[in-house]
């Protein structure tokens, strides 16, 4: 419409008066949002669905919800109708709609306009921390949404997780980390405020990996841990999940002294309501993804997945002076051999088995990914360097033992070896493209010395002072 924002509602500075139109989380967001600011008055939120969720918010607030849009629409004598459905002809409908001349319709792209207006005059309220930490929760929101088609290295998930940490810490000091949980034993730190990103060990793994499995906590909200989860810097006691049907998709872990504020209380739940709703908005393209990220043979992650991890784990790792990072190259031995004998069936599951093999060797946290043909890679931090040698080793025989004694799903009489090399380097030394290189040397070498073997190449142990 011709009508500048800015200026109806400076002429009007007493109240800005809205009718919300969408009574699905975005509108129960935009009720915590706006409710309790002094300048905002919701004269009502309409949604055709009359069981939509924000009508209960809605009456628990004396604001007046409709399930007939049109009356609504026909009724406002307001300032601004503020559109959160997400419906284009809606949109479209509403810029044409006879009843509405000289309202302002703010909608899709132009949202995030009253988010900026309403921050601007909250910079002189008394609630200034509050409601800044909600309006920077709400604006990532809307930023992904309007741009989903970010790379890797800016997911959506991982970037509005991210944003929803870097606002809570800027208003509330709080310290935490962020945590996505692709499945139980892939589980990805993403985010931390206030501490550095902890690198996995056994115990770390094993206690988010409780906190994934369990049903008893509230899918909305924060929950008190009775036991806190120590890492450097903080002991996390407080636990936020994010929920997509019937998955626990993100843990927010924080550390709370004492029991928390009223207002910290409040940031947390909007927090919750903000994550599940962007949540929603976003995994439909990440379930798409992970088709592109996972072998169909195998199931194990592809090549493309794996040096993406890759670049992510370097990236951590080089934050902590005593780790490392471990590579490792499972190639199966004479697949030619396997073939002609089996055929390519009888190939197909001996490359299923040597997945299956490597995959119960590793730890928890490890990642193992088919590289090409009948190679495969295993990435494995180090939490000391010093031990590199000792926990490669082990997860290297374990490797050989389950391929060669395993049995081959479907070829009883099939048996097959493979040759495995694994490299390792210090924080400081990190450097992906040369980790793959030794690590392909390794293997090399463990081919031509007879296969079915494993070869390590490790930097030499320095003693400590």
């Amino acid at each position: 419409m011709g009508v500048d924002m800015t200026a109806s509602v400076s002429a009007n500075a007493r109240r800005v008066h809205l009718l919300i139109l969408g009574a699905g989380r975005g509108g129960r967001a935009l009720l915590r949002v706006l409710h309790p600011y002094d300048g905002v008055v919701i004269d009502r939120i309409a949604d055709i669905d009359p069981a939509a969720p924000a009508f209960a918010d809605a009456a628990s607030l004396g604001i007046a919800a409709s399930s007939d849009v049109e009356a609504a629409l026909a009724e406002f004598s307001g300032d601004i109708v503020l559109d959160v459905t997400g419906d284009p002809q809606l949109a479209d409908r509403l810029r044409r709609h006879p009843a509405l001349s000289g309202v302002e319709i703010i909608s899709g792209k132009s949202a995030k306009m009253i988010f900026d207006l309403v921050l601007e005059q909250l910079r002189e309220s008394h609630e200034i921390r509050l409601q800044s930490v909600r309006l920077d929760l709400l604006d990532a929101l809307l930023e992904t949404t309007r741009n989903p088609d970010t790379g890797r290295e800016d997911d959506p998930l991982v970037h509005v997780t991210a944003r929803s940490l870097d606002a809570l810490h800027h208003h509330t000091s709080i310290r935490g980390i962020a945590l996505l949980c692709h499945d139980r034993n892939d589980l990805e730190i993403v985010g931390a405020v206030g501490i550095p990103a902890p690198i996995f060990t056994n115990g770390l793994h094993a206690r988010l990996a409780e906190l994934v499995d369990r049903r008893d906590l509230p899918r909305l909200g924060t929950s008190r841990l009775e036991q806190p989860i120590s890492v450097p810097g903080a002991e996390l006691n407080t636990l936020l999940s994010v929920w997509h049907q019937e998955q626990r998709v993100a843990l927010l872990l924080f550390e709370l002294p004492g029991h928390p504020s009223s207002e910290q209380k409040a940031m947390l739940d909007l927090l919750s309501e903000h994550l599940t709703l962007a949540v929603a908005n976003i995994l439909w393209r990440r379930e798409l993804e992970q088709m592109a990220f996972r072998d169909v043979l195998t199931g194990v992650y592809n090549r493309r997945h794996f040096l993406e991890r890759m670049r992510v784990e370097i990236s951590r790792t080089r934050r902590h002076p005593k780790a490392g990072l471990a590579c490792a190259f499972i190639d199966l031995d004479e697949l030619k051999r396997i073939n002609d004998r089996f055929g390519h069936q009888g190939g197909d599951a001996a490359i299923a088995h040597i997945a299956d093999a490597a995959t119960q060797s590793v730890r928890d946290y490890d990642l193992v990914a088919r590289y090409g043909g009948d190679e495969f890679v295993a990435l494995m931090p180090i939490e000391e360097m010093a031990h590199a040698s000792s926990v490669v080793e082990e997860i290297g025989v374990r490797m050989l033992e389950r391929i060669r004694a395993g049995r081959v799903r479907g070829f009883p009489r099939l048996r097959c070896t493979a040759s495995i090399g694994i490299a390792a380097q210090p924080a400081g030394e990190l450097d992906g493209e040369r980790l793959l290189q030794l690590a392909d040397r390794a293997v090399y070498q463990a081919k031509r010395s007879g296969r079915n073997r494993l070869q390590t190449i490790l930097p030499p142990v320095t003693a400590s002072h």
